[in-house]
């Protein structure tokens, strides 16, 4: 956005986000400078979790995306709330410290969403104070669109139409994500509308998805728009 590459993280620095300033230089090549801007990422809910003999259970787990509107030309935070269940195998090396190694991609209930939060990254230009996220309780005319690859964001009044010449709805997160599953290949897709306005989530029905083929859902916009 603006010349600038923004990444955020919630695991090895919670509380960084670092812009990437590129520069070309004489010739056209780029060459990159990184700040850190240290503020605190507001994360809710966390990891609630339990482990049994076999499998790990988490619940209201937060994962965090980022998502530009090039219109406004305002960055925003995304924060997704899951549930869901990975598979495990015990370590019988040490039978007085068991553990239990997770079996990485092996979900025996994959992510379904519960919710969503939407944050704004807001400068103080006139205090000259550090930037801060600024949670978002409506999105306007605005529609959000998110998976694993792509975040885009849509005015309503472009006109866009939904099957059965339904307008999009306004101020909702439109969702797509998929997964491998090994108990279940057809439970892999997680595809809904969540609406800012009253928090309700609704299944949205993709046609033409293949049930055993796992893939990663993208957005896109056509030319014509």
């Amino acid at each position: 956005m603006g010349g600038k590459l923004y990444a955020a993280t919630d695991e090895d620095e919670p509380e960084v986000l670092t812009v990437f300033y590129i520069i070309p230089d004489a010739d056209g090549h780029p060459s990159y400078r990184a700040q850190k801007l240290v503020m605190p990422i507001p994360f809710m809910f966390y990891n609630i979790w339990r482990m049994d003999d076999s499998a790990l259970h988490v619940t209201d787990f937060e994962d965090m995306q980022l998502a530009t509107d090039s219109t406004s030309r305002e960055l925003f935070m995304i924060l997704r709330r899951t549930n869901f269940s990975l598979m495990g195998e015990e370590d019988d090396e040490d039978d007085e410290d068991e553990e239990l190694h997770l079996l990485d991609g092996s979900y025996i209930n994959p992510p379904k969403t519960k919710g969503f939060r939407v944050f704004k990254l807001e400068h103080d230009i006139h205090g000259g104070g550090p930037p801060r996220w600024v949670q978002v309780f409506n999105l306007g005319d605005r529609i959000l669109f998110i998976s694993e690859t792509t975040n885009i964001f849509m005015h309503r009044y472009s006109g866009c139409i939904l099957n059965n010449d339904k307008t999009l709805g306004r101020n909702c997160i439109y969702f797509a994500f998929d997964y491998p599953c090994l108990s279940s290949l057809s439970a892999a897709h997680d595809f809904g509308v969540f609406s800012m306005t009253n928090g309700s989530l609704t299944p949205l029905s993709l046609s033409n998805t293949p049930a055993l083929l796992h893939s990663r859902p993208i957005w896109f916009t056509p030319s014509l728009w």
